[in-house]
Formats: structure tokens, C-alpha cells, sequence
């Protein structure tokens, strides 16, 4: 039976999951690349570049990079994307991202046959992902795969 008036709609995202994908060419990825894997052999020479990542399946992950300058590069571009494109982008309440809010940075080396499970980020309201290194082939590169986090959808 059809209605007799009109039917409106409103949109509430209550507990939306957004996934930005932003692209740059600021950064010298080869430079960054060089940078984490001295980081690695520095790790491994002194002998604490155990397989430390909760997530690693095989692979590297450094220990916590975020207050070492040779990222700062990286860590400025990140807090310029997120002021620029999601705070006045109106995605998020803060006023303006701060370094001091930025927790941990850490850098992942993987090979063929490495990966890293499924995970999530407790107490963080956002998490990224920079690549430095991807294969020119796509059909040889890994893939990232996000979840649905809220437990009562899944």
C-alpha cells in the first residue's frame, strides 16, 4: 500500500568507520626507506631487533620511531594532512592535531611470504599507514584489510 504523503529521511552517522586514503609527493620515499632500514640494522647489531610487533607474521618491526628526527619529514606531512584535509575538512572536533597528540610511529619490513594479522589500536582515535616501498608490480604487493570494528556488526 503506497503512503498518502511525503516520506523524508535523515542521516545520522552515529558510529561511522571512514577510511582516508590521501596520496603526496612531499616526502622522499627512497630517503625514508634508507632511514628505516639503517634503523633495522642498527636494531639488529645491538641486538634487540626480535621479532617485537604483536602483528608480524615474519617481517621487522622496528621499535617506536616517533621521537627520532629522522622522520620528521613524515611526521610533518602527517599532521599537515590531517589539520588540512580532516580537522578543517570538519571529519573531527579538535581544534588543531598536535605532535604532542601523535603516540607511537613505528616502521615495518616485510618480505615475500611476511604479513601481519589482524590487530586493532586500543585508545587511539585514529591510526595510519605510510608506505614507503610497495613492488612496481601490483600483483606482487600485499594488500590491506580493514575490518569492521564495532564487535556487534561482525
Amino acid at each position: 500500500m503506497a503512503p498518502n504523503g511525503n516520506i523524508t529521511m535523515q542521516v545520522m552517522e552515529l558510529f561511522p568507520s571512514p577510511v582516508f586514503i590521501a596520496v603526496t609527493d612531499a616526502l622522499d620515499n627512497d630517503l625514508l626507506a634508507r632511514r628505516m632500514y639503517a634503523i633495522r640494522d642498527e636494531e639488529i647489531s645491538a641486538g634487540v631487533a626480535e621479532n617485537i610487533g604483536r602483528s608480524n607474521v615474519g617481517g621487522y618491526r622496528s621499535y617506536d620511531v616517533l621521537k627520532r628526527n629522522e622522520f620528521d619529514d613524515l611526521k610533518q606531512v602527517i599532521l599537515t594532512t590531517m589539520n588540512e584535509c580532516m580537522v578543517k575538512g570538519k571529519w573531527f572536533a579538535e581544534p588543531e592535531v598536535k605532535m604532542s597528540q601523535m603516540d607511537a610511529m613505528w616502521g615495518v619490513i616485510n618480505g615475500r611470504g611476511h604479513s601481519n594479522s589482524t590487530h586493532n589500536h586500543p585508545n587511539c582515535w585514529i591510526s595510519g599507514v605510510y608506505y614507503v616501498k610497495v613492488p612496481s608490480e601490483p600483483l606482487r604487493a600485499g594488500s590491506l584489510t580493514f575490518r569492521d570494528p564495532n564487535l556487534a556488526r561482525t
